[in-house]
């Protein structure tokens, strides 16, 4: 897996920071990363283009948020099926992993 899409739920980040670092990591191990456009600015990165466009691309797609995130990342990528990755920063991590 050399490509990397990575998600979160726009309204409810857990902070820029963590995911411009969770890019910079990935980065950090030649992995190529693409951050979705609706949260790229909080994230200080550049846009990838949304999730729709990114999932064809990518190998696996990152998800930071709770459930409700992936299910949104899920319908979003559809139909296009690629593993995802959950890491949670919601509040009900069914989904997740904390």
């Amino acid at each position: 897996m050399d490509r990397i899409a990575l998600s979160a739920n726009p309204n409810r980040l857990p902070g820029g920071d963590f995911l411009a670092a969770l890019a910079r990591a990935l980065e950090s191990h030649g992995l190529e990363v693409r951050v979705e456009d609706a949260v790229a600015c909080r994230a200080g990165c550049d846009g990838g283009g949304d999730l729709r466009h990114l999932a064809p691309w990518a190998d696996m797609v990152i998800v930071v948020g709770g459930d409700g995130s992936i299910l949104r990342a899920v319908h979003s990528m559809m139909p296009v099926v690629r593993p995802i990755m959950g890491v949670n920063s919601g509040r009900l991590g069914f989904l997740t992993y904390s």
